[in-house]
């Protein structure tokens, strides 16, 4: 069995992660602290009243867990009954796991303390430890791993007028670790050069957004050149078959993930040039439509867990019931 931990279950794209084990035959249970509005009510709840009998259950010697983002580890210890300063108490829990969890380390929270949550990972005991592309330089043990998508059941027909598409969340966030007013510079200025449809995405449902993004051509995702990271929404926008514009500057090709089809974009003025070159030449558009629909099956659901066996090898091996 493998266990899903989040907080929320859009943090670190959790119940895409628990889709792939369940796509792959692997019996797996989503836990998460918090439901999450937008994507819907997938998985358990995990509250005071029902955390014995689960924490029971992920010490279990056939229970894998893996752990989504700083955030959750924060909440799952006060939950226990621990501080804000302290993850003693959360320590103490962890020892007792017959099989000592992994990490997926996503968000801000673990980069902007990634050196007090490398050293919690160190006292529980954690041998594995994924990360995104931009956070896997913040520690030696961090392995690269990429969020899962697969979308087979939206439409990826794109709108008759050629369409460009931001979704930047929040106005702080957007600003922040989004890079949006530069984004909306790049997509003025091309607009004055050549005619598209600019489709700002906010304040929707997920499956709302998702399939207003499978009718865009072009999906540009950030602008934050002291990141290099490409976020939910980006992969989100491959999966939907979208040119997709990051400024993804941190991947490491390897056997899973081969050199990605991204449009790396690191200004406004990067962002006009592109836009103004993929709305001019249609084959070129064609060219990395093509290529961003070849590499999505390297974030699809199946590669994804052939990856983290890989790189489990021995350390647990699922019962699937394919």
């Amino acid at each position: 069995m493998v266990t899903i931990l989040c907080k929320v279950t859009s943090y670190g794209a959790a119940d895409n992660l628990w889709r792939a084990f369940v796509s792959q035959g692997i019996p797996s249970n989503l836990l998460c602290l918090n439901y999450d509005k937008k994507r819907g009510r997938a998985g358990t709840l995990l509250t005071k009243k029902n955390k014995d009998f689960w924490l029971e259950e992920l010490k279990k010697g056939d229970t894998y867990t893996i752990i989504v983002s700083a955030n959750t580890l924060i909440m799952l210890n006060l939950l226990l009954g621990g501080s804000k300063r302290s993850f003693k108490c959360l320590e103490g829990h962890m020892k007792e796991f017959k099989n000592p969890p992994a990490v997926f380390w996503t968000g801000t929270k673990y980069r902007d303390n990634y050196e007090l949550f490398n050293e919690v990972a160190d006292s529980f005991g954690i041998r594995f430890r994924f990360a995104l592309s931009d956070l896997v330089r913040l520690s030696p043990e961090n392995i690269q791993l990429l969020h899962t998508m697969e979308y087979p059941d939206i439409k990826k027909k794109k709108s008759k007028k050629f369409t460009i598409s931001h979704s930047p969340g929040s106005e702080e966030r957007s600003r922040m670790y989004k890079g949006t007013p530069e984004i909306e510079e790049g997509i003025r200025l091309a607009s004055s050069e050549v005619k598209f449809v600019y489709d700002h995405i906010s304040r929707v449902s997920n499956v709302r957004c998702l399939n207003r993004k499978a009718k865009s051509h072009i999906f540009i995702d950030q602008i934050e050149t002291s990141i290099g990271g490409i976020g939910k929404n980006g992969m989100e926008a491959i999966a939907l078959d979208c040119v997709t514009m990051s400024s993804w500057t941190t991947f490491r090709p390897n056997d899973f993930y081969p050199p990605h089809p991204v449009v790396v974009v690191t200004s406004a003025d990067k962002v006009r040039k592109h836009i103004i070159s993929l709305v001019r030449n249609k084959d070129i558009y064609e060219r990395l439509k093509e290529e961003t629909i070849k590499w999505k099956k390297y974030i699809s659901y199946e590669n994804t867990i052939n990856y983290i066996q890989s790189v489990l090898g021995d350390e647990f091996r699922w019962q699937t019931h394919l």
